[in-house]
């Protein structure tokens, strides 16, 4: 796919063989779009349907590697939570929903608690806090919770890591040793375990 990024302070333009759009956002270190702030200026001309997630997939893609790349940025688990929910044929289900935090329960017993915190900047105590994202793993095992590792998240991270796991981009694996004892479920992303040369010792959870 041929993509052309331009823009200004203020916007952003992807225009692709099969679309033209213009995120609203903030130009810093690249450009941090708003994904719920778009304007489509031109679609396909079959007629066919062109998603926020499909854009997002495809500025990824172009984006890997890049210097300045175009980000998308979240602020708040509404926001994040509509764009998530686009996507189809989402996996798991989200309870415990409030402002702050939410729970992502996956098939395979994993647990993903997302939280947002605003932690004032110390060196410009007026200034707006800074946002940062909170997302802990666990694992229901016969019902009962263990907690596995967690990661801080910048605002433009948050999105990539969840949907890396809709994908399989990123996933759980046991590991079994000699004596046929398990370990708890690994985090592991395909990359990682593609490299592994002995992956008999290895059960992903499904």
């Amino acid at each position: 796919m041929n993509m052309k990024i331009s823009g200004t302070k203020a916007y952003v333009t992807i225009e692709t063989d099969e679309y033209t759009c213009v995120f609203g956002g903030e130009l810093c270190d690249g450009f941090a779009a708003n994904p719920l702030d778009v304007r489509w200026d031109r679609l396909p001309d079959d007629g066919s349907e062109v998603t926020i997630i499909k854009v997002i997939r495809d500025v990824w893609e172009e984006c890997r590697g890049k210097k300045h790349p175009v980000t998308f940025d979240f602020f708040n688990v509404k926001d994040l939570l509509e764009v998530f929910n686009m996507i189809p044929g989402r996996i798991g289900t989200i309870t415990d929903v409030n402002d702050d935090s939410f729970i992502w329960r996956l098939p395979n017993g994993i647990i993903v608690r997302v939280f947002v915190t605003r932690i004032p900047d110390k060196r410009y105590p007026t200034s707006i806090a800074i946002t940062e994202w909170y997302v802990g793993y666990s694992y229901d095992k016969d019902g009962k919770e263990i907690a596995l590792t967690h990661s801080h998240l910048d605002t433009h991270e948050v999105f990539e890591e969840l949907v890396d796991i809709q994908d399989g981009n990123t996933f759980w694996v046991i590991k079994i040793n000699v004596f046929g004892k398990k370990s708890a479920p690994l985090i592991m992303e395909k990359a990682e375990f593609d490299k592994i040369k002995n992956k008999d010792k290895y059960r992903i959870l499904k």
